[in-house]
């Protein structure tokens, strides 16, 4: 089995770009609803690098992608535990402006990313409202009279009954419980676009450092 070609830096950048306005490539989960357009998408890409450089299958392409995002992943960890660990050992080279923009990128998808599209499009669909069921009618009261040595005709008369409070029906419980789903997703959302700017935000400072002790260290 061949390897795949080398990914040039400008057939880098070009996919970073490319995922900058497409992030949906970049996801995990994925809406069968929007296979066609995702599939369209890659071979768009696909077409677009192999005229900048080395050529590649659409397979490869996305393996080459999800590569780049696991190489940024790891060299963030290093950075991050780099300066946390004990002991002198050699700098941790910090990230490139590649490298940052492809980060940013994986955090933006932490905030919008298919995780979220897909649990807003697995969401059950509004069926339609369901029939009331109600209580079927009381047979009419036959008025039975008797005429026994002129006896009059009685009639018997149904007891006046205070009508019970309606229930709500099916479509007010859907709605309620709709809207109260609606809340929690955006209190998740909420949380999840804090939590990615603090992640980011760390990762950033890290980086800076990292560039200072290796000025300083080339000073030295």
């Amino acid at each position: 089995m061949s390897r795949s070609p080398r990914t040039t830096k400008i057939q880098k950048n070009f996919i970073i770009s490319y995922l900058e306005d497409n992030s949906v490539l970049f996801g995990g989960k994925i809406n069968p609803v929007h296979l066609p357009k995702i599939n369209k998408q890659w071979e768009t890409l696909a077409n677009e690098l192999n005229k900048i450089g080395p050529p590649k299958t659409i397979r490869q392409w996305k393996d080459t992608v999800s590569e780049m995002k696991t190489n940024v992943k790891r060299r963030a960890r290093e950075i991050k535990y780099g300066f946390t660990g004990t002991g002198g050992g050699p700098s941790v080279k910090p990230l490139s402006e590649l490298e940052e923009r492809l980060l940013a990128l994986i955090s933006k998808i932490t905030i919008e990313g298919v995780d979220l599209v897909e649990a807003h499009g697995s969401c059950e669909e509004v069926t339609p409202e369901a029939a009331q069921v109600l209580d079927p009618p009381s047979p009419p009261i036959e008025e039975e009279g008797f005429n026994l040595d002129d006896i009059p005709v009685v009639i018997a008369t149904e007891p006046e009954t205070t009508p019970e409070p309606k229930t709500p029906t099916a479509s007010r419980k859907r709605k309620r419980s709709k809207a109260r789903a609606h809340t929690a997703l955006e209190a998740h959302d909420r949380h999840l676009v804090t939590l990615a700017k603090s992640n980011f935000a760390i990762a950033r400072a890290l980086n800076n450092l990292a560039r200072a002790i290796n000025n300083v260290g080339k000073k030295m």
